[in-house]
């Protein structure tokens, strides 16, 4: 059975999850905005999944 310290311990974690998970997204978005990716490559399917 949790007790109280197990249950506010999941939650940080949980919270701090999110937080990294929101900071990366961010991170992501600022490379994309800046031409970080070769759009033309991720377009190209003929080598999709082989």
């Amino acid at each position: 059975m949790c007790d109280k310290k197990d249950t506010v311990n999941t939650a940080l974690r949980e919270v701090l999850d999110n937080r990294r998970r929101a900071l990366a997204l961010t991170r992501l978005r600022t490379v994309a905005d800046e031409g970080g990716f070769d759009l033309d490559f991720f377009e190209d399917k003929k080598n999709y999944r082989r």
